[in-house]
């Protein structure tokens, strides 16, 4: 004899299988844009990341929309930012010979994110929310690459996403590991 499920709750699994199947979804596609970078085809990595852009805005509103917010979502969905914008790092540094000191001091900042993810779990805290900074930086970061990789501008914008960077480490430990 099957059991009754409370009004709604097949919907909202679907839902909440959604919104992690999207972050899940970034987190498979990380090599692949790796692989894209490094390989030089830029279009195809750009598109790639264009597109974890989006399922990344999706799983935000479907998560947010049905609240489906949870502590290991919020965990995942830092961890797979991280991760892509790692793997556009690296590619570009080993196919384009991207400033090695710059990637390990990217690659720092989003091991702090990632790092201070786990510990706010671990303690019981909220994973804490972007800040306008840290999505300011992340941006000035993408653009460096950016910038790298079509040869404009780029002393402006490499001092641009190391100050970025720096402000954006102080404050993620200041706020995290501090509080």
């Amino acid at each position: 004899m099957k059991t009754k499920l409370p009004v709604g709750t097949k919907k909202r699994r679907l839902q909440y299988n959604v919104a992690l199947l999207l972050t899940a979804l970034r987190l498979l596609l990380a090599p692949f844009v790796f692989w894209a970078f490094a390989i030089g085809h830029y279009s195809v990595g750009f598109a790639m990341f264009l597109f974890t852009r989006l399922t990344d805005i999706l799983d935000g509103y479907f998560a947010r929309k049905y609240n489906l917010q949870t502590e290991f979502g919020g965990m995942l969905d830092q961890v797979a930012d991280r991760l892509v914008m790692s793997a556009i790092a690296a590619g570009i540094v080993l196919n384009a010979g991207f400033p090695v000191l710059l990637f390990l001091l990217f690659f720092l900042r989003d091991i702090l994110i990632t790092c201070g993810a786990v510990l706010a779990l671990r303690r019981g805290k909220v994973i804490p929310a972007p800040t306008s900074l840290s999505m300011f930086t992340t941006f000035i970061q993408f653009s460096a690459f950016l910038s790298y990789l079509v040869h404009f501008a780029v002393f402006p914008v490499f001092s641009g996403a190391v100050i970025l960077t720096g402000l954006s480490i102080l404050q993620y430990v200041r706020k995290n590991y501090y509080s």
